[in-house]
């Protein structure tokens, strides 16, 4: 008795974790689409907001140019320095790139709310009554370790650490690349590296991040990738360890 008893109990932690699970994926599913759902996903939305906001700011500041050069005369204008508006396009710019790394904020945001409520249902499968004083990314990726996932070795990994990189450059280096010695998680995967490098000489020159490059697309649908293996994975490796058996 005693021991059907234990195994009904054990029965219902399972229903527990996995209704818990089944939650969690279909909760985050709208934050990180595919290939063939992004266009029409919230990430998809405000890069489209973006742009169109920043060609109207562009259109504002060329027809402010425009009023400026007819009430001169050509003596005037000859005076004038070129670059008049300059510092109006500059500005534009600038708030531009901070929308862009704010989306990029955002995404992140998304990831780590992910990542600890999928931790929070393996620590509930194995009972765990082990507390993290500071849940951060390096926090969370140990607390996979203890049910025998690496997420590093997940598919798109580096490009989901890249966005943690940028992420925290943008908040603490102010967009600026700080790569620690010795500190690896601070380092963009070289290959990334080569292949973001080309869309933008400030980052080549002087490490400085512009976000308006960003490939926002390709990042996005790496998470859904990265998320779908990791649910997987955490199915698959609590079910061997007993936990739904």
């Amino acid at each position: 008795m005693a021991s059907n008893s234990k195994s009904k109990q054990q029965g219902q932690r399972d229903l527990k974790w996995k209704r818990k699970l089944i939650f969690v994926q279909r909760y985050w599913k709208d934050k990180f689409p595919s290939k063939d759902d992004y266009d029409f996903s919230v990430w998809a939305m405000w890069e489209s907001r973006i742009r169109k906001g920043h060609k109207v700011e562009e259109n504002l500041i060329a027809k402010a140019a425009k009023r400026w050069e007819s009430s001169l005369t050509e003596e005037k204008k000859e005076l004038m320095p070129d670059d008049m508006f300059a510092d109006d396009y500059w500005h534009a710019l600038q708030i531009t790139n901070a929308m862009y790394a704010a989306l990029v904020v955002s995404l992140w945001s998304s990831i780590e709310g992910f990542l600890k409520d999928l931790a929070c249902v393996c620590k509930r499968a194995r009972h765990s009554n082990k507390k993290h004083p500071r849940f951060d990314f390096k926090r969370i990726k140990q607390s996979f370790k203890e049910i025998g996932i690496d997420l590093k070795q997940l598919p798109k990994y580096s490009t989901v650490n890249a966005i943690n990189i940028f992420n925290n450059s943008f908040k603490h280096s102010e967009g600026f690349y700080r790569p620690k010695s010795g500190k690896p998680y601070t380092h963009i995967d070289p290959k990334l590296l080569t292949k973001w490098e080309s869309i933008s000489k400030r980052f080549v020159d002087l490490k400085e991040i512009d976000y308006t490059k960003l490939p926002i697309r390709e990042l996005v649908i790496a998470c859904n990738l990265f998320f779908q293996s990791l649910l997987s994975a955490v199915k698959k490796n609590l079910e061997e360890l007993g936990h739904g058996s």
